[in-house]
């Protein structure tokens, strides 16, 4: 073989190898001009998403209600204070969450007959205080 061929033949490898590589870069470069392209066109052409704000519900009491009509869920207003309970399937208020009239927070946790058994609340100083009470509804224990 001759030093021609050789050549030849090393040439002819080398172009086959650049055009491989100008086909990747070709395709490389039409896909970041699609990507761009999409890019601008959702930038420009898709609307912002836009936040509207209205009153879907106002009303002065929410009741949810189980299949068979009972109440289980009473969300009102006892004389501009709002306050949440959940009522057992007998109709007793278990829990009760709530502003009392001071604005102070506090959660009521009641027995099976309805009765005030547990009490976390917040004082006007802003000191949590838990109180358990007995039967009668007096506080047999308390910390704040």
């Amino acid at each position: 073989m001759s030093e021609h061929a050789v050549n030849t033949d090393v040439l002819m490898k080398r172009i086959e190898h650049l055009e491989k590589r100008y086909r990747v870069i070709k395709l490389a470069g039409v896909l970041l001009v699609v990507v761009l392209l999409g890019y601008w066109t959702v930038r420009n052409f898709v609307d912002t998403p836009v936040t509207v704000k209205k009153i879907l519900l106002e009303s002065q009491e929410v009741k949810l209600v189980d299949q068979e009509g009972n109440t289980r869920f009473f969300l009102r207003l006892y004389s501009k204070v709002p306050i949440l309970q959940l009522i057992d399937s007998n109709g007793k208020p278990r829990m009760s969450l709530g502003l009392r009239f001071d604005d102070t927070p506090f959660i009521d946790l009641s027995d099976k007959n309805g009765e005030t058994r547990a009490v976390f609340e917040m004082t006007a100083e802003d000191e949590p205080t838990l109180r358990l009470l007995d039967r009668n509804g007096q506080t047999s224990f308390k910390i704040n």
